[in-house]
């Protein structure tokens, strides 16, 4: 295991270990979470009898839930990935007001989720080029998303030819991040496994791409 994939476990076990307590919510929430400089998705379904905990790439994976009074407790991961196989029989309590749901951790920074309706999207269509990261041409592509969703390519040009998806990860304003998906086809873009595409403006001036290797690499528009 990486030591991003410990860090992220660390923060998600001090999320779930929380100190408020209300009457369960149901619904669903969308929301970011964030390790160093990579944000992941966080989506979370609440039912009567349980829910789900579904983290986004770089983690991937997602966790059962079963409702214990007002508290969630963690069952088995049910795709594999570490952090939310360390998740296991952490309780959840949540506090909201059927808008914005609230995780405060005993050790992370606060996450606010927001409830489905009211998540943050993209809404429109971007196809950009960079140059600035490996050899030859990067052409991106992004689309209409919601948080968690895959949301575009990012495609290498010659001599290292790779192509690799992209999810949007978190949104700020016109600022979005985008986390590059374990689905590399091979070569160059295995690299950006584990790392993040930002997104300053539409424009692509600004960008950046923090690998997941930890190396940051401006971008430059073509």
């Amino acid at each position: 295991m990486n030591e991003t994939s410990v860090r992220c476990t660390l923060m998600l076990a001090a999320m779930l270990s929380l100190c408020a307590s209300t009457a369960a919510e149901t619904g669903t929430w969308l929301g970011s979470g964030w390790v160093g400089e990579v944000p992941h998705a966080v989506r979370l379904e609440l039912r009567a009898d349980g829910g789900e905990l579904r983290l986004g790439a770089p983690s991937a994976c997602r966790v059962p839930l079963s409702r214990d009074g007002t508290r969630y407790v963690a069952g088995p991961s049910t795709s594999g990935g570490a952090a939310c196989e360390r998740l296991l029989g952490e309780t959840l309590t949540v506090a909201g007001d059927g808008h914005v749901l609230h995780l405060d951790g005993a050790s992370a920074a606060p996450l606010i989720l927001h409830a489905l309706g009211d998540a943050a999207t993209t809404a429109d269509g971007l196809a950009l080029a960079f140059t600035g990261y490996g050899t030859g041409t990067a052409q991106v592509r992004v689309e209409t998303a919601a948080l968690g969703q895959r949301a575009g390519e990012w495609r290498q040009g010659a001599p290292a030819s790779c192509r690799i998806p992209l999810e949007l990860a978190a949104v700020d304003g016109e600022r979005r991040w985008y986390a590059f998906s374990a689905d590399s086809s091979g070569g160059a873009c295995d690299g950006l496994v584990d790392g993040v595409l930002a997104l300053p403006d539409p424009s692509g001036h600004g960008a950046s791409v923090l690998d997941g290797h930890g190396r940051r690499a401006a971008l430059a528009p073509r």
